[in-house]
């Protein structure tokens, strides 16, 4: 999106969009496999845990848009890199190798 000259604002937006069908295919997969361990009790639990998740990315995806039209993304880069940087070393040094 950015090397077709949108905004930083309007390619976040998308992304955040492009996720939702992703999120709804992901919560269907787990109603079908684990559906028949959902009780009248654990709905309750599955709708606060529903309305939780979505006033929080609400609040998030407008906090992150308004920082994206004053900012850019180095502080994200850097700390994504230090992060993965960080799991390697760790994995390394434990012994654990990724398996895919």
């Amino acid at each position: 999106m950015m090397l077709l000259r949108y905004k930083r604002k309007f390619a976040a937006e998308y992304s955040f969009i492009l996720a939702i069908p992703t999120i709804f295919a992901a919560t269907g997969l787990d109603l079908i496999k684990y559906g028949e361990y959902i009780t009248t009790a654990r709905l309750l639990y599955f709708g606060v845990g529903f309305v939780t998740a979505f006033l929080s990315a609400l609040f998030i995806v407008k906090w992150f848009t308004s920082y994206l039209e004053k900012n850019n993304l180095i502080i994200f880069g850097l700390y994504r890199i230090m992060l993965a940087l960080g799991f390697s070393c760790y994995n390394t040094l434990h012994g654990r190798v990724a398996q895919w």
